[in-house]
């Protein structure tokens, strides 16, 4: 029986002598591939393919294989090559493209919400509701409550763990200078409905100021002189969040640095700042600011996070690896300790992370699913379509106005110039806390809504 492999590459992949090939067809002993390198023959094979039953690659190797026709084409290099060895391995390798054959109708089918097929072959894999794409929350105000009505109001915080508050709006900016951090984040809780809750009973230790996300969201350098002495003078910590560089913001970063180490030296305080652009690595180093401790960003966290990867196959085998990245790797830690950075800033989000050792931070409730420069809501104010995106100047901060809806079931929203997701979990669930603070959590960062 002749196999034809579709292109889809998560589900096979091979390599001739160590290059990576095309697989095109398997049809008893005869393979065919293409490939832009030239391949010396007789040849080594490998060929990996996923086993639906277990979701794991299953790798199968041919030592000697031998040409049968080789077309030259003006991009790559078509081979038809021959395997005498095969007699053990090929029935294998036969079984599981055959159950392949089927998976290109699966993501045909995706926008069935039947999903007929692959209820057939994995009856436990999680179908999409698709019916439920429909249903969006009639307001913001709806959406909130529907968000914080979750709480768990007797959810236990160990006393150890620092309570900190992410102020990264102009409105919230406006609100700080009117009425000051703790009387904003008294605000912010009651606003939301979670002033009874014991998981905000701490008194507010830290504030942080500015976006990890979206450099039209930072404070000009009157308002941030402005937010730091308010600060000081509530006797708060203070970290200051600044997204990934922009060649023509360079310049003003610079003095933003330089104002907020000037502070730390008047004040005799440390002010952390959280990095999400090895650029800015670079930039403290050169730059020897000793009042400033820097603190691994969450865009530099990097995870795959997403409340639709629940409905992928294999997501529940796979599920726990999602919460290991580069910082559970010695040799990348290792990196950021050469530039003092030893503090990491995590999110709360549909899995657990793994922690590294050291003491970290966990914000919540949202978490952020991606970010684009080029802002989407901009584009969409601006253009009336958000295919037509450019980077905002002179941003007129669309955001404090309009923001992204999203099917309730989602549990998404689009604000600024990302997509965050909502762990409702976190609010409701004291284990998931309980894991957090042993794990070495040792800071929560509540952002308002």
């Amino acid at each position: 029986m002749k196999y034809k492999i579709f292109k889809n590459p998560s589900t096979v992949f091979s390599q001739v002598n160590e290059a990576d090939v095309r697989l095109l067809t398997v049809e008893g002993t005869t393979l065919e591939f293409e490939c832009g390198d030239e391949i010396l023959f007789p040849c080594k094979m490998m060929i990996a393919v996923m086993d639906l039953d277990n979701f794991e690659f299953k790798e199968f190797i041919f030592n000697n294989c031998h040409l049968i026709e080789k077309c030259a084409e003006e991009l790559t290099n078509h081979y038809i090559i021959s395997t005498d060895e095969g007699e053990k391995q090929l029935p294998v390798l036969n079984g599981l493209l055959g159950k392949l054959t089927d998976v290109e109708k699966i993501f045909n089918e995706t926008r069935n919400s039947q999903n007929s097929i692959l209820k057939a072959k994995r009856p436990d894999v999680l179908p999409y509701p698709y019916s439920k794409d429909n249903e969006y929350y009639e307001s913001f105000e709806q959406q909130k409550k529907d968000i914080f009505d979750s709480v768990n109001c007797s959810l236990d915080v160990p006393e150890n763990i620092e309570l900190a508050l992410v102020v990264n709006e102009f409105k919230y900016y406006n609100k700080v200078l009117q009425s000051g951090f703790k009387e904003a984040f008294n605000h912010y809780i009651a606003d939301s409905g979670l002033a009874n809750s014991r998981l905000f009973s701490r008194t507010l230790s830290r504030v942080y100021i500015g976006s990890d996300f979206c450099n039209q969201l930072f404070p000009n350098d009157i308002l941030l002189q402005k937010l730091l002495t308010q600060a000081y003078e509530e006797n708060l910590n203070i970290t200051v969040s600044y997204p990934v560089l922009i060649q023509r913001n360079l310049a003003p970063l610079k003095q933003s640095i330089n104002i907020i180490n000037a502070f730390c030296l008047e004040k005799d305080i440390e002010i952390e700042l959280t990095i999400n652009d090895y650029g800015m690595l670079q930039m403290l180093q050169e730059g020897k600011f000793s009042g400033i401790k820097p603190v691994l960003g969450r865009l530099l966290n990097k995870r795959k996070k997403d409340p639709r990867l629940k409905y992928r196959m294999a997501y529940d085998t796979y599920k726990e690896k999602l919460g290991i990245n580069n910082l559970n790797v010695e040799h990348y830690l290792n990196f950021l300790a050469k530039y003092n950075v030893t503090r990491f800033e995590f999110e709360t989000c549909d899995f657990l992370n793994e922690i590294p050792e050291g003491a970290h931070t966990l914000h919540f409730p949202f978490y952020q699913i991606s970010t684009a420069t080029n802002c989407l809501l901009y584009a969409n104010c601006k253009n009336h379509t958000v295919a037509k995106q450019e980077l905002p100047e002179n941003c007129p901060h669309y955001c404090s106005e309009f923001y992204f809806s999203y099917p309730k079931h989602l549990n998404m929203i689009g604000k600024n110039n990302s997509i965050f997701g909502v762990d409702k979990e976190f609010l409701s669930k004291q284990e998931i806390i309980d894991y957090y603070a042993e794990a070495g959590i040792d800071r929560l960062a509540f952002t308002p809504l």
